[in-house]
């Protein structure tokens, strides 16, 4: 390739050979090239998504093994120039696949790093804490590869041995026994059990005479009937005799006509 070479939006261009002592670095616009010269190559900095899977991973137990399956989206960091030298000596050489291959083992050595200092239940059930560890780690090794990790992501975690099936289960049982120790004493149907109780245990205890409550008014029950002629009980069309006693008379006017308010025994008229 000679003449006027132009740079992509997703590379950058190595131009080497004759008048330069040291390759030149074209991060974009373009560049022109002797013929027979000089050469130029293209290294992408486009993202490169990856995924790993690693098995009979030892954690920090070491007698629990487990699988993993994860990924990372990385690329060349071309706007630090420092790094974009780092790249053109690891990667120039290589074709894409030949990259891929090695940040592939590069996050697999990363992971497996992170499995190593973590149990198998805080990788499990604290995923943050992990991928967090993971993608600072992979960062600071990929740094020295001209690389930036853009982000990382835990896709599957499990185990040959039922380790975390057993360990759901407990979770689960253990959650389920909190709840009945928090249902017994501090919820709102246990609570309102003991008032509801409160309540009947009160009642039966002022059950005699017997009171209900009418329109705001609390009255009293004496019926003369209960005594021993109750059977000779006389009623009549438009009268009952049945004395009331008020225990409150705040009360308007007009809700309880029909009532003799001026007679002492209070009589229903």
């Amino acid at each position: 390739m000679s003449g006027f070479v132009v740079c992509r939006a997703n590379e950058i261009l190595v131009v080497s050979g004759c008048f330069k002592s040291e390759p030149s670095i074209v991060k974009d616009g373009s560049t022109f090239v002797l013929p027979g010269l000089q050469k130029v190559q293209r290294l992408s900095t486009s993202n490169f998504n990856i995924i790993v899977e690693l098995k009979n991973q030892p954690t920090a137990e070491k007698t629990v093994s487990i699988n993993l399956k994860a990924g990372a989206v990385m690329k060349i960091n071309s706007k630090n120039d420092e790094m974009v030298q780092y790249a053109v000596d690891t990667f120039l050489s290589k074709t894409e696949d030949e990259m891929k291959e090695t940040l592939k083992e590069t996050i697999e050595a990363t992971f497996g790093s992170v499995i190593e200092q973590m149990s198998a239940e805080d990788i499990m059930f604290d995923k943050r804490k992990f991928s967090k560890l993971a993608y600072d780690t992979l960062s600071s090794e990929c740094v020295r590869m001209g690389v930036s990790v853009i982000s990382i992501n835990v896709l599957e975690v499990s185990d040959d041995h039922g380790y975390y099936h057993n360990l759901r289960i407990d979770r689960i049982q253990k959650a389920r026994n909190e709840q009945e120790v928090l249902g017994n004493h501090d919820s709102f149907v246990a609570r309102f059990d003991e008032k509801r109780k409160e309540l009947e245990a009160n009642k039966s205890k002022t059950s005699s005479p017997e009171k209900k409550n009418l329109h705001g008014i609390e009255l009293e029950f004496s019926n003369a009937s209960k005594d021993s002629g109750s059977s000779k009980e006389k009623e009549t069309e438009k009268r009952v005799e049945t004395t009331y006693t008020f225990s409150k008379t705040d009360i308007t006017g007009d809700m309880y006509k029909g009532y003799d308010w001026s007679a002492a025994d209070h009589k229903y008229v």
